[in-house]
């Protein structure tokens, strides 16, 4: 009969329990994908050749548990607060402490065991889809990645099953424990309010700032101040300094409204006292979903910054975009399906032991290379060129000789190269051969065919061994660099979806406790329209908090990698663009659902 009563209750609540159960399972799916990624020590090792990598997956692991867990606790107050009320009515019918706590118990390991190997499944799907996706972007090519996995299918069930073995005995405690009453007017307990903006505040403002200028402070200058001392400080300060900061400017601000004339319209002072209980409740959660949010947008801003370096750093190799010997008929047809916006044609001749170059034609035409940059390359986009003399490529010892030899002209490699006039040209005897040099326009955009272009060659082994046009610096330069920009997409993404989560299930959570607040301002005539603006308005800000303060941490954050990364903000604005449009969608999605718990008609 109890289960009968029980099974019915979820009938008439199913879609609060869809809420709750695509929660999990998107909880577990994005634990399973990260997982899959984390425990494969021999895929970060054949995609990243930088060996921190397996230690910043460690040291995710650990706090996508964390948020695991905070995740499932908000999730599991979420059930608990549609199910007390129930409970207390099926204690008075008679029920026994045990068989509730029976009944919990079986309610919470079922939705926890359903929702694990579901979201399993679709972390599956969302591995192959995420993963193809990045690394046909990043045109980069995934090595000993395992969709099905077991040690991730086997970390996500115990990671599930103990959270929720521990939950559903705690939710068992705490029913047996609470009165019938307390149970049945669960939804009816007020909220403490927060104190108003004393001294104090002023203090833990001043306080708040100063932490976070000196976590800013030891980013900036990590390099001089060492990795090991800067970033055990700024995590300290900055989580110190996020919590004080939103703590007192969130009150400073709601007091300064409520004693402003922008109260006294429409239901904003309702609003504001909707926000002002909620401020002593929330000062954790949107404090840890900042220091989240700078995380992952952090991790996805650097990503792009490796994308960007791997481009500085291939104009940084050489002029020429093509470098075709001896085109063949084929070779031709496919340069003429380019973009060509330049090309350098060179006559040489190889007698002996010395290979020859034309005088007249490099006058005509100067050969350019570019000057070795210091780090990651130069800042500016526009690559710098020089024209080399053949005075310098003629002496054996200069730089440019060896560039010459190893960049463009593998035949040359172990020739002397001499340049001649026109006339001593056309007298030597020797084999003649056709270098050209292309310049096209969308250079990255055809990566593929230039691949094919210059793997036609009949001395490619040697150009691979011993030269380095563009397109072969490119394939090294982005093989190393993809592999960590993967890392960081995917690391961004997975802390984003689940710490949005985390915020939207903490909303969710307490929203059963705000029926009555919005019954009491409809039955004293406020339209629906005004109260769903109030929600849009008090739920924005709760999101707003902690999107704006993540976005200054990676602002100045983004200062511990200039030494790495050529410019790490040069296109910034599209992981701003990508976190805000799916922090924007959960948003959407929350105060849909919330206004579906408290706008009932």
């Amino acid at each position: 009969m109890l289960n009968r009563l029980a099974f019915s209750g979820f009938k008439d609540r199913w879609k609060d329990y869809l809420v709750l159960f695509s929660g999990l399972t998107i909880s577990a799916a994005i634990f399973y994908m990260f997982q899959t990624l984390a425990m494969n020590k021999s895929f970060l090792k054949s995609n990243s050749p930088v060996g921190i990598t397996s230690i910043v997956f460690e040291f995710g692991t650990v706090l996508l548990v964390i948020i695991t867990l905070v995740y499932i606790l908000y999730a599991n107050n979420f059930l608990m607060s549609m199910r007390s009320k129930e409970y207390g009515m099926f204690m008075m019918l008679g029920a026994k402490t045990k068989t509730i706590a029976r009944l919990i118990m079986t309610e919470t390991l079922g939705i926890g065991l359903i929702s694990s190997v579901v979201g399993i499944i679709l972390g599956m799907g969302l591995t192959r889809i995420t993963a193809g996706f990045l690394a046909q972007q990043m045109d980069f090519s995934l090595s000993k990645l395992h969709v099905f996995y077991w040690p991730a299918i086997l970390a996500t069930l115990v990671v599930f099953g103990i959270v929720f073995i521990f939950s559903s005995i705690k939710n068992s405690i705490t029913i047996a424990r609470k009165p019938v009453l307390k149970l049945l007017k669960s939804n009816q307990e007020p909220t403490r309010t927060k104190q108003k903006f004393g001294i104090r505040k002023v203090f833990e403002l001043i306080l708040g700032v100063a932490l976070l200028v000196i976590g800013y402070y030891a980013m900036a200058n990590a390099a001089h101040l060492t990795v090991y001392t800067a970033l055990p400080v700024a995590i300290v300060t900055i989580i110190l300094g996020t919590y004080y900061v939103i703590s007192t400017l969130f009150s400073l601000v709601i007091n300064f409204l409520r004693r402003n004339d922008f109260a006294l319209k429409k239901l904003h002072s309702f609003t504001l006292e909707q926000l002002n209980f909620r401020i002593t409740d929330y000062t954790k959660i949107l404090s840890m979903v900042s220091i989240l949010f700078a995380l992952s947008l952090g991790a996805l801003t650097v990503g792009v910054g490796f994308r960007n370096s791997i481009q500085t750093l291939t104009n940084n190799q050489t002029v020429y975009d093509v470098t075709v010997n001896d085109a063949n008929s084929q070779q031709q047809k496919m340069i003429s399906q380019l973009s060509v916006k330049k090309n350098h044609q060179y006559t040489y001749k190889i007698a002996g032991n010395k290979l020859y170059l034309d005088q007249a034609q490099l006058d005509q035409d100067p050969w350019k290379i570019v000057p070795p940059v210091k780090g990651t390359g130069s800042k500016n986009k526009k690559t710098e060129t020089k024209i080399i003399s053949a005075a310098q490529i003629n002496d054996p010892k200069n730089y440019e000789n060896a560039d010459f030899k190893y960049q463009l002209v593998p035949e040359a490699i172990n020739k002397d190269l001499k340049v001649v006039s026109d006339n001593q040209f056309q007298q030597i005897h020797g084999q003649k051969h056709q270098l050209n040099l292309l310049e096209v326009h969308d250079f990255y955009g055809h990566t593929k065919q230039i691949n094919k272009i210059e793997s036609m060659q009949k001395n490619y082994e040697a150009m691979k061994q011993y030269s380095s046009t563009k397109i072969l610096g490119y394939n090294m330069i982005n093989e190393f660099f993809s592999g960590l920009e993967f890392m960081g997409f995917f690391l961004g993404l997975a802390f984003l979806a689940m710490l949005a989560s985390c915020l939207m299930f903490k909303i969710l959570s307490g929203a059963s406790s705000d029926i009555q607040r919005y019954k009491m301002l409809n039955k004293i005539g406020a339209r629906r329209s005004l109260m769903s603006h109030s929600i849009d308005q008090e739920l924005g800000t709760l999101f707003v908090i902690p999107g704006v303060m993540g976005i200054i941490h990676v602002l100045f954050g983004l200062q511990m990698f200039k030494d790495l990364i050529a410019n790490p903000y040069d296109g910034i604005w599209l992981p701003i663009l990508i976190f805000v449009a799916i922090y924007g969608l959960y948003y959407l999605v929350t105060i849909w659902l919330y206004k579906l718990i408290v706008l009932r008609k």
